[in-house]
């Protein structure tokens, strides 16, 4: 017997004096009502005229949410003179929400009751007597979603607090999976707090028993073998298992990448890919791998859980109960090293973004997995395992594996550390390799700096690339390629191959200098790295013979993409240490890549003074004074390149005494900007500069800032429209083989922006001969404005490139019509910032002719798979 309740007797009880007028709804409540344990735990039903100030507080794809009050409130049991009675708290705040059917209320209830105790307490269910929906009716949460309660507290939270809803989170996950349900819309919109004020300032206040937060919407709740309609499945994407966007069903691992993904959002205080279109082409990117960042400073022993949760291989996740078991010891752990993690992170406090993404980019959508998983097949089946390859000639499950077979370097170390990274690999063409030394040949020394040496050769295998043959994607190499070798200092006899790894790890994120493998010379007995060859060498060396040859939007080109790098190091959890214009590698499309991660540490790692390495004028005033280098310290560093950007000079150039210049730097010396400089771009410098470390910017707010004034300059929609509608008239009204001599003629020259003037007149020339004089000037007209628009070199070889590709394949009239819509596609995409990126990698893909078809082929695959990822089934 409980507290003033008889199981004999009052279950039955509760089923009489009340109907619904639905004899439906009354069968299924009271079929729950008889199976109470407990006097507050009764389900009702209950009259709408008994519930007052009903507000709506939220909509989903699903429903909408209400808050209200409930005039009888919700039952308790008081302890009046040693004796339990039932009582009520009249006036309860409850919330409601709408439902399309009794399936949720079902759910719901047989959750509950499989777990002999509710979590999300549910009260009853109520009827709107205007719109007749049926409503249910349950506990509140004084801090709605996950997402929204970040967005207002964030910044408060200890990691503490972040492990206990995390360990609530799983408490329930693992409660709906051994009722053996699957959740299959697991987000953090569908997880609710009620956490309050007192709980984060005193986690004395906080009880074991106490919940802050509970898994709702169990609408789509589903028995581990019941399958989703052929082709369509209903979530937010950015959540959703690659698996299962590929085609194949829900299952309880699925829910289990998705904690992954909370764990994520938790770390930053970000929904995951904020700013992202979610779209076929997205989903294609996640099950190639891609996945959610973390903060600066995350513990790793965190990151390490939810890389776990989230691998590609659902056998290998944990189940929810090991999550929250690690969770729970994470949490109460006294090893030194893990308490040591999560105060380390307490320290770093990171200023939440803005959100670049509209909220509704966060609603539940129906998502047709045929398309995503018609695209996979583009790749082929595995033979190994029988699925779709996961990209080009790879299969994610199987090829990993595979690379770490069949080859030594004879150390059983630099193995292990080798493979380790292979396993990691997502495509054919990113697996790092053991790379014996005879297969280099040519090699010539290029760099000595303070630590090593950098060498230019050339590696007879070749890089891995992709073809397109016959309607297949076949691995294949290129005869030979010229790549960078670096020593290791140190290597062997430290094996703690710190710049490989660093590289390594922080390539994971995102950098972009591609890393071949490791090598060893015998002769000097050395081991070196072999990485991509920028072949346009430093920042340095090219603002001394460039500087005046390049535009403002090519500066901030430059800038950006160096923003881009610092950011994915930072999220990597890393610092720099080291960074000066000599360490940003440019290559011939004036891409820019951080390198020399030798002396880079993860944030916390303790670095003391005699630790501190760098060129004096780049160094930050409080690493100078003897305090810890830090992230802030690195942005310190990108500001003072923003300054040699500007000028095109080194800081402080012809300083001479560097002890007394350090100490001018520690009393706010800086260094100046050239005349014209952009205020806001100055502003920007000088945040970063600032003495007081905390205020300075990150590399994340940086890289948005300067993409806004890129976005600025680029112009807008509706000229990119006239542009693509300009073109199509333009080749109606010329002869093509005119048309064909001409532009190739005026592109060829096109080699710097200062060109673009002399390209225009020449254009304005042989326009002016045509026939058609009555479109002439209108043509001319917004030609100029295109080219006007053409001021990066990167715009210019991209044109450039697919401008002669196409229209040196015109040999009549018919193939105008086929040049026009891919020109439209083109220039359709040229919108986005990944999709430039994609375009520029199929680019530098191109080295011989038999390559044209195959990224053609990619193009139009591409161009009709990412409409969006509105496509729907229909009911």
């Amino acid at each position: 017997m409980n507290k003033a309740w008889c199981i004999s007797c009052d279950p039955d009880i509760a089923t009489q004096q009340w109907t619904s007028r639905n004899k439906n709804v009354d069968g299924c409540m009271k079929a729950f009502q008889l199976r109470t344990f407990a006097y507050e735990d009764v389900i009702e039903w209950i009259p709408f005229d008994r519930l007052s100030d009903v507000k709506e507080i939220g909509r989903g794809a699903s429903g909408s949410v209400y808050s209200a009050i409930w005039l009888d409130g919700i039952r308790k049991i008081e302890k009046i003179d040693n004796s339990y009675t039932k009582a009520r708290k009249s006036e309860s705040i409850v919330a409601l929400k709408t439902l399309p059917d009794l399936k949720e209320f079902d759910n719901h209830m047989k959750c509950n009751f499989n777990l002999h105790g509710s979590k999300l307490k549910v009260y009853g269910l109520t009827q709107n007597t205007k719109t007749n929906e049926y409503l249910l009716v349950f506990q509140y949460a004084t801090d709605g979603n996950l997402h929204e309660f970040f967005k207002k507290n964030f910044q408060d939270l200890t990691w503490k607090i972040k492990l206990k809803l995390l360990i609530d989170i799983s408490d329930d996950l693992y409660n709906i999976h051994d009722a053996e349900f699957i959740h299959s819309n697991l987000h953090s919109g569908n997880i609710l707090q009620a956490i309050n004020k007192s709980m984060q300032s005193d986690l004395g206040l906080l009880k074991e028993k106490d919940k802050l937060a509970y898994i709702s919407d169990l609408g789509l709740l589903k028995k581990k073998d019941k399958n989703d309609p052929e082709g369509c499945i209903y979530g937010v994407m950015p959540y959703i298992a690659p698996e299962v966007l590929s085609g194949r069903p829900f299952t309880k691992a699925a829910d289990i990448y998705a904690f992954g993904v909370i764990m994520s959002e938790i770390s930053t205080g970000q929904r995951p890919f904020d700013g992202h279109q979610f779209n076929i082409e997205f989903a294609s990117m996640i099950c190639n791998g891609l996945q959610p960042e973390f903060a600066p400073g995350t513990p790793e022993c965190y990151i390490k859980l939810a890389n776990i949760c989230m691998d590609p291989d659902p056998q290998k996740r944990p189940d929810a109960y090991e999550i929250w078991e690690t969770l729970i010891n994470m949490e109460s752990s006294n090893i030194d090293k893990i308490r040591k993690q999560l105060l380390d992170a307490d320290r770093i406090k990171t200023l939440l973004p803005i959100s670049q993404s509209h909220s509704d980019m966060y609603t539940s959508k129906i998502i047709n997995t045929q398309i995503i998983a018609g695209g996979l097949k583009g790749y082929r089946i595995c033979e190994s395992c029988n699925q779709n390859n996961t990209s080009e000639a790879w299969c994610q499950t199987c090829d990993p594996n595979k690379e770490t077979q069949g080859w030594t370097s004879g150390n059983e170390n630099v193995d292990n550390f080798i493979k380790e990274f292979q396993r990691k690999a997502l495509s054919y063409t990113k697996v790092i390799e053991w790379i014996p030394f005879d297969r280099l040949d040519k090699i010539r020394k290029i760099g000595q700096g303070g630590f090593s040496s950098v060498y230019l050769a050339t590696w007879l295998d070749g890089m891995r690339k992709i073809d397109y043959v016959k309607e297949r994607y076949v691995r294949t190499r290129e005869k030979s390629s010229e790549v960078a070798l670096k020593t290791l200092t140190n290597f062997e006899k430290s094996l703690s191959f710190d710049e490989f790894d660093n590289h390594m790890r922080c390539g994971l994120m995102g950098i972009k200098l591609k890393v071949y493998g490791l090598t060893y010379d015998i002769k000097s007995n050395e081991y070196l790295m072999i990485v991509q060859y920028a072949d346009s060498g430093d920042l340095r060396q090219f603002l001394k013979s460039k500087f005046k040859e390049y535009t403002w939007q090519t500066k901030l080109k430059l800038i950006v993409g160096i923003s881009e790098e610092l950011r994915h190091i930072h999220n990597a959890g890393y610092i720099h240490g080291d960074l000066h214009s000599g360490n940003i590698l440019l290559d011939k499309s004036m891409r820019s890549y951080i390198s020399d991660l030798g002396l880079s540490r993860k944030v916390s790692e303790n670095i003391s003074k005699s630790d501190t390495h760098g060129i004096i004028p780049y160094i930050a005033p409080e690493v100078l004074s003897g305090e810890q280098h830090t992230q802030k310290a690195d942005i310190y560093s990108f500001g003072v390149i923003m300054s040699e950007i500007s000028t095109g000079k080194r800081p402080f150039d012809g300083y001479d005494d560097s002890n007394d210049l350090a100490t001018k730097i520690c009393f706010g010396l800086r260094p100046g900007f050239a005349d014209g400089t952009p205020d806001c771009y100055v502003k920007l410098a000088e945040q970063c500069l600032d003495s007081d470390s905390q205020k300075r910017p990150t590399a994340y707010s940086i890289y948005n800032e300067i993409n806004y004034w890129l976005d600025k300059i680029k112009g807008s929609d509706y000229e990119n429209e006239a542009i693509k509608h300009k073109i199509n008239y333009w080749f109606d009204k010329m002869k093509v083989s005119y048309a064909v001599d001409k532009i190739n003629d005026c592109l060829d020259k096109i080699k710097y922006p200062d060109n673009v003037n002399e390209a225009k007149k020449q254009i304005n020339n042989w326009l002016d001969k045509l026939k058609d004089s009555d479109v002439v000037d209108e043509i001319k007209h917004k030609i100029n404005d295109w080219l006007d628009d053409m001021k990066d070199p990167d715009d210019v070889g991209k044109i450039k490139h697919k401008f002669n590709g196409w229209l040196n394949n015109i040999k009549s009239l018919v193939d105008v019509g086929e040049i026009k819509c891919e020109i439209n596609y083109w220039l359709d995409k040229i919108e986005g910032s990944y999709d430039v990126g994609k375009i520029k990698d199929w680019l530098d893909e191109i080295r011989v002719l038999d390559d044209i078809d195959k990224i053609k082929h990619e193009f139009n695959d591409w161009f009709d798979e990412i409409k969006g990822s509105d496509d729907s089934c229909s009911n």
